[in-house]
């Protein structure tokens, strides 16, 4: 006997738009009742005790590694992690500097709140970029860039840590 096994299980990494209702579940099969235990970040989460965990809508603390602990009666434990990260309405702008080179503004962001820019070709492989934290009023400014940039046919979003 080895433990539950998940058969169902969110992507380990997924993301959400701020705002949007976030709900995380898994399905297990085991030996006898299963008990569940979900943690943030290593801390267990208060009254998360079933196979679904719901974070309400998502908010700039909502990202984070989740985990979820499925026990089962012969006392054999499964874990499963997953990192939840949330898009952020921000506005991206391209200005030059004073220097000719190209500078990145991210603007309209929770003052303090760090997060990482990401870049696409695709809208669906997406590669890590720059990382910040928005300034007391909201805004970050990458620069100067590389003389390519903006790089065409690029998509950007922003995540928030």
């Amino acid at each position: 006997h080895h433990g539950p096994v998940l058969v169902r299980h969110p992507d380990p990494r997924s993301s959400t738009a701020l705002g949007t209702p976030t709900q995380l579940s898994v399905r297990a099969v085991g030996w006898g009742d299963l008990e569940y235990r979900w943690f943030k970040d290593g801390a267990p989460i208060a009254g998360a005790t079933g196979s679904e965990l719901t974070l309400g809508p998502a908010t700039p603390h909502t990202p984070g590694q989740f985990m979820v602990e499925v026990e089962d009666a012969a006392g054999h434990v499964t874990r499963q992690s997953f990192l939840v990260s949330v898009v952020a309405p921000a506005a991206l702008s391209w200005s030059r500097g004073p220097d000719g080179r190209t500078v990145l503004a991210v603007r309209h962001g929770t003052p303090g709140q760090s997060f990482q820019l990401e870049r696409s070709s695709d809208l669906v492989n997406w590669v890590a970029s720059e990382v910040g934290t928005f300034n007391p009023t909201g805004d970050f400014q990458f620069g100067p860039l590389p003389p390519d940039s903006p790089p065409t046919a690029s998509f950007f979003r922003v995540l928030l840590r």
